[in-house]
């Protein structure tokens, strides 16, 4: 599993670090940034290529501070109105995919408001860029879309959730030669590129918007707000998995005396339910809840109206 970059002892941020990530692709100075990884990603060529790109959750350091769990993905839109989503995600959690499935569909969902029709739905693409293996599948490239199990044909002009895993690639992509690859290459090595400029593959000197990439982590990585919204983030995330760890432990103790009367399932949703419940307590966002526990967010709300009725 590739190393968690939000170690403090590694002296550089890599574009897998969440916050880097959003300030590199959402900087509205370089918005052929986000334009070249999302056609790498599509392989659109010639006049297929994404044109122009509007940023929907542009980087604000002063919502991280106030909510520093939030997800720090890449939400936007191109001029067609397709809409696009990208989150790099280090750690490993077995519920990842369904989760990604789930954020997926809602945000197809989302686009409809009171009174609009579903004619008006816009394709959608999820894109996640993963530090470890999620799927069984032999390549790093995934992608998940709509088919006809009988005919076979493919409807990936509704829905694409593509997956991208630096697992796979790490220690096997040592010359990139597709834009993708060299792409890739800058997720895997870019805290090690700003170390050491002449590690750069020559074949990614070539590319100018990767290396305006490149240059834009250097900076981050030498900004004194930029490092210090780093490690207050990485702080309240060591806090919340104690706090988590605590609650769980509390959970799994209720929910083992649960298990033996009604069944070791049962045992195990309770104690899930009661670290959920705890964290509503603790005025957590249900995201994080649905993160820490991989209950469903119908179960949380749920549980956040039975909080509500006793505070009343």
């Amino acid at each position: 599993m590739i190393v968690n970059m939000l170690q403090i002892k590694n002296p550089n941020y890599s574009l897998m670090t969440d916050i880097v990530f959003k300030i590199v692709f959402s900087n509205p100075l370089v918005p052929e940034i986000p334009l070249s990884f999302l056609n790498a990603v599509l392989n659109r060529d010639g006049d297929k290529r994404i044109q122009e790109l509007e940023i929907l959750n542009p980087f604000t350091p002063k919502e991280l501070i106030t909510d520093k769990l939030s997800v720090l993905d890449l939400k936007a839109k191109d001029g067609l109105g397709h809409i696009f989503h990208i989150e790099v995600q280090l750690k490993h959690f077995s519920f990842l995919p369904k989760r990604f499935l789930y954020y997926h569909y809602k945000l197809i969902a989302s686009q409809l408001s009171q009174g609009e029709t579903y004619s008006s739905l816009k394709p959608a693409v999820s894109i996640y860029i993963l530090g470890s293996n999620h799927l069984d599948e032999p390549g790093f490239h995934n992608v998940i879309t709509m088919m006809n199990k009988d005919s076979g044909r493919v409807y990936a002009d509704l829905s694409e959730i593509h997956f991208l895993e630096l697992e796979k690639l790490e220690g096997n992509l040592k010359s990139p030669s597709t834009a993708l690859e060299k792409w890739m290459q800058a997720f895997l090595h870019s805290d090690q590129y700003c170390l050491d400029t002449g590690s750069v593959p020559k074949e990614m000197n070539k590319e100018e918007v990767i290396m305006k990439a490149l240059n834009l982590i250097k900076q981050a990585n030498s900004d004194e707000e930029t490092k210090h919204l780093i490690d207050l983030r990485h702080k309240s995330q060591l806090d919340f998995n104690s706090i988590t760890d605590e609650a769980r432990q509390e959970g799994w103790q209720e929910g083992i005396q649960v298990g033996e009367q009604r069944g070791a399932d049962r045992g195990r949703l309770q104690a899930l339910e009661t670290v959920a419940f705890q964290m509503l307590s603790m005025n957590l966002p249900i995201d994080t809840i649905i993160t820490a526990t991989g209950l469903e967010e119908s179960q949380i709300e749920e549980l956040a109206q039975v909080l509500n009725r006793q505070k009343s």
